[in-house]
């Protein structure tokens, strides 16, 4: 599991804001509070964090608000295998 390419993924995708949360445990933030994605990106997002073996807190919240299009940022962690 490789956190630059999910960097890569989400700058392809034309999202602005990454940064790592200083927490002790290993989360991400990807996005920017109020800049909402729309419908496509947003489910491309998290196809694509899933594809390269990380996990979204909050799934079901995430894609309810994909939906919608009210998606602005998503927490990403490490998946335990």
């Amino acid at each position: 599991m490789n956190i630059d390419a999910v960097k890569a993924l989400v700058k392809a995708l034309g999202i602005k804001g990454f940064r790592k949360l200083k927490l002790k445990r290993e989360l991400y933030v990807a996005g920017k509070q109020c800049s909402f994605m729309d419908k496509d990106t947003a489910t491309s997002l998290i196809k694509g964090i899933y594809s390269l073996g990380f996990e979204i807190e909050g799934l079901t919240t995430c894609l309810e608000l994909a939906d919608k299009g009210l998606l602005d940022t998503v927490t990403i962690k490490p998946r335990n295998d």
